[in-house]
């Protein structure tokens, strides 16, 4: 979880400017998505579930991956 608050925090401190190309990825809904993932390991689904409900609904087809990985948590 300390991981996933620094990973926030660099999220947040991100300009877009000079960064690596394959860091287009990286955004605020697939952090949600790893901290769902984080607490699903830990065997807390009462964390879990309202996180990737959430971000899945926000996601349109665009998102096939996501949405294949976990259709059981959509709306």
């Amino acid at each position: 979880m300390r991981a996933l608050e620094e990973a926030r925090a660099a999220l947040e401190q991100r300009s877009g400017e000079d960064e690596p190309p394959y860091l287009y990825w990286v955004d605020a809904s697939e952090l949600q998505i790893m901290e769902a993932r984080a607490y699903t390991e830990l065997r807390r689904p009462l964390r879990a579930v309202p996180l990737l409900t959430d971000v899945l609904d926000r996601y349109d087809a665009t998102h096939a991956r996501e949405l294949a990985l976990y259709p059981a948590f959509r709306s």
